[in-house]
């Protein structure tokens, strides 16, 4: 296996969805924890990367003949400017398909409908001064171990250096211990510790 790194393309939409839905769940299957198992995925991966598809980058096997995305990073240099883009132009698309009051599979659905609903994300001014930009990250189990999610986190910060962005933050859940081991070899600090959720952030 030989892994490369390249932005993505149009091709690759389905299965970024297919990897966020399957990592969804503190790194495994959230299958059970959607109606639609599309859901995930438009929350957490489209919106990048047709908001700004330079900063997002995949993960595949060059030597298979089935060269799919086996991981990716998504994420933006300027959290404000996304989440403005968001709630303007991508929610509205999404409350189309999905009824405000769709009977949700689970809490984490719940949350998402609701969120495609808001108004408008509230932005924490004092971590996005210092923190401008944030991402997410999912890598298949064939993946994991192999320094893919560091290199993936460097093509991604370095990316974002070239744009002067001035700091990365993201989100992490308290039961993924392994996600945060991770985050700390990566040299990400605590920022924020909130109910269910570390915010960790990383200066660029």
């Amino acid at each position: 296996m030989k892994i490369e790194i390249r932005n993505p393309e149009s091709a690759d939409i389905a299965y970024l969805y297919d990897i966020c839905l399957k990592t969804a769940f503190d790194g495994q299957d959230a299958a059970d924890l959607y109606t639609d198992p599309w859901l995930v995925g438009q929350y957490y991966v489209a919106p990048y990367v047709f908001f700004d598809p330079s900063n997002c980058f995949i993960a595949y096997d060059s030597e298979s003949e089935y060269k799919r995305p086996l991981g990716y990073i998504v994420g933006t240099d300027d959290t404000r400017a996304f989440y403005d883009w968001f709630y303007s132009e991508w929610a509205p698309q999404l409350r189309k398909i999905y009824g405000k009051k769709m009977p949700p599979q689970s809490k984490y659905e719940a949350w998402l409908i609701n969120e495609i609903y808001n108004k408008k994300k509230q932005a924490d001014d004092v971590l996005l001064d210092s923190y401008a930009g944030h991402l997410h990250i999912d890598l298949l189990p064939v993946l994991q171990g192999q320094g893919v999610g560091r290199s993936l986190i460097d093509r991604f910060s370095n990316a974002l250096r070239k744009r002067m962005s001035n700091g990365i933050h993201l989100g992490v859940s308290k039961e993924n211990a392994g996600a945060i081991a991770f985050y700390k070899k990566m040299d990400f600090v605590e920022l924020q510790n909130l109910e269910e959720i570390f915010i960790l952030g990383k200066k660029l």
